[in-house]
């Protein structure tokens, strides 16, 4: 190994090398704090109020398996919001879960608004523009994860 290639915060093959995160794992870190902050928000917003809450009608339950927003709002809560920040805590302290945790947390959230699209259909107002953006954010978690010097840093 050179030198050049042992210098802290540079790649070697696979494998990161230093203490400071690549701009991918740093990208990472911020996509999985606007996940979390979003869902949480949301999520207590529903299960606060489950009828009257964040602008949600209860008519666009109708033909869903639910009567109110109180389970989709524990789901989005717990599953959609909660849980990246454990994966949070895994991704700041370098750990391979949190690696695999931060791809099934984007993945989860791409899934959340794809059952939701299928189940709601497009939300009124700016609903459909926040479906959109959370899309999004889950999609670049996905690949801000996959990223060459994200795997590297993690030594996937």
């Amino acid at each position: 190994m050179t030198d050049e290639a042992a210098e802290p915060g540079r790649p070697v093959g696979l494998v990161w090398v230093g203490r400071r995160r690549p701009r991918s794992a740093r990208a990472l870190i911020a996509l999985l704090v606007l996940q979390a902050l979003g869902a949480i928000g949301g999520g207590i917003g529903l299960v606060q109020d489950p009828v009257n809450n964040i602008g949600m009608p209860v008519s666009l339950l109708d033909g869903t398996p639910f009567s109110d927003y109180l389970w989709p709002g524990v789901i989005l809560l717990v599953v959609v919001g909660i849980f990246p920040l454990g994966v949070l805590y895994g991704v700041l302290r370098r750990r391979l879960w949190g690696w695999w945790l931060a791809l099934a947390a984007g993945a989860g959230l791409i899934i959340w608004i794809i059952v939701e699209g299928i189940l709601l259909g497009y939300l009124p107002g700016a609903g459909i523009g926040l479906q959109i953006a959370y899309a999004l954010i889950g999609l670049f978690v996905v690949i801000a994860a996959l990223l060459r010097p994200t795997r590297g840093y993690f030594g996937v």
